[in-house]
């Protein structure tokens, strides 16, 4: 579904079709909000990384691989079975004082990544923000589950008109939708459904 056609849903739904705007408006913000509360399979990129096959240290500016990359769900040498850890950058020094090894961590738009043999390649699986749409473009999410967007865009506009019985019954079905969603699409839950 593109967005234009979940506008025209939104507004039989709320009677109001001088909250075009607010439409368009509300379902970017329903993807947004519903893209950071869960990781989706369907956001997951996969690239493949070039590493300097002399160094055990790799800089990778992430933004340069995915402009709009959320958060890295792994990294991996091509040529090794070994995983590498994502850690926070305080756990970079071992229990014994010693930089671990086989670990990466994020600082700002870079990957800092701690290798224990060389490697030239890497497979990056990360997470990506959405575009903002126009009405002309579509998003997977109006796609497979178009009134889990529908309706949390038109309980919103409920909401800022002062109708809070149907602003509660829109957006009880949107939140509905979405625990099926997470349950059916995500591939890890990474927030609570509130």
């Amino acid at each position: 579904m593109i967005a234009s056609a979940a506008v025209t849903e939104i507004l039989a739904l709320v009677k109001r079709p001088d909250k075009a705007a607010m439409a368009l408006q509300q379902i970017n913000r329903a993807i947004s909000l519903y893209s950071l509360k869960v990781e989706w399979a369907r956001d997951l990129v996969e690239t493949t990384l070039t590493f300097d096959a002399e160094s055990y240290t790799q800089e990778i500016d992430i933004s340069t691989v995915e402009a709009r990359f959320r958060k890295v769900k792994y990294i991996n040498p091509i040529d090794t079975t070994r995983d590498i850890r994502n850690v926070d950058v305080t756990q970079i020094l071992g229990s014994n004082g010693q930089a671990q090894r086989d670990v990466f961590y994020i600082a700002g738009t870079t990957a800092n990544i701690v290798l224990s043999d060389y490697a030239e390649s890497a497979n990056i699986g990360l997470y990506t923000y959405p575009a903002v749409l126009a009405e002309a473009d579509s998003h997977w999410m109006l796609d497979v589950v178009p009134y889990m967007i529908i309706e949390k865009a038109v309980s919103k506009i409920f909401q800022s008109i002062g109708d809070d019985a149907s602003f509660r019954f829109y957006e009880a079905s949107a939140t509905e939708l979405f625990l099926a969603a997470r349950k059916d699409l995500a591939s890890s839950v990474s927030e609570s459904a509130s």
